[in-house]
């Protein structure tokens, strides 16, 4: 078996087992536990500085960022792009404006909102399955986010939010992943040194 394919092994089982786990939580515990990590995002100095952020609206057991949202700061969410593997963001004062989208998710209307290049976010908050103690991410397989993260200035900052259950040891990696600067769940902040995508 050669090391790519153990290495895709190796993320479709842990991305099987976070999908169970999360889907045995209650909405109630999802919304308890959002805002104790939106909480801990919006106390973060990185967060103060950051004139425009990106958010995601949770899905399928996902901790939601959404209840962060407050004024003063541009707020942006993403859209799967008509081709290719970025994703588009707009920008949205609302969460409420958001219409279910492809897979199920959440998104804004691009007739409706206006739109924000990828270059000009400061902050990104990235769903994933799993995260682990050196800022590696495990997503859902479709790269969105890796691309995503590749095509954005080198000084936005990456944070994860995850449960804790979310947090393992080590993760596989691959030459495309792209790293976070920080995890941040209900009850802790991790910072890491960001490892470089190869």
């Amino acid at each position: 078996m050669s090391r790519a394919t153990t290495i895709a092994a190796e993320k479709h089982r842990v991305r099987e087992a976070m999908r169970v786990r999360r889907r045995g939580l209650s909405e109630a515990a999802v919304q308890e536990a959002s805002a104790a990590a939106c909480r801990r995002l919006a106390a973060l100095p990185e967060w103060e500085r950051s004139g425009t952020i990106a958010l995601y609206a949770g899905h399928a057991g996902e901790l939601d960022p959404r209840c962060s949202v407050a004024a003063g700061r541009r707020f942006v969410f993403p859209a799967l792009a008509p081709a290719g593997r970025c994703l588009d963001f707009f920008e949205v004062s609302d969460p409420a404006q958001l219409l279910p989208g492809r897979y199920g998710i959440d998104a804004p209307d691009p007739r409706r909102h206006p739109p924000c290049p990828v270059a000009a976010i400061d902050l990104f908050v990235v769903p994933g399955l799993a995260f682990d103690r050196r800022g590696r991410r495990l997503g859902r397989g479709g790269g969105y986010y890796d691309a995503t993260l590749s095509a954005a200035r080198l000084d936005a900052v990456r944070v994860g939010l995850a449960w804790d259950f979310q947090l393992l040891p080590e993760l596989p990696w691959e030459s495309h992943d792209q790293g976070l600067d920080l995890l941040v769940t209900p009850s802790v902040v991790l910072r890491f040194a960001r490892e470089p995508a190869t």
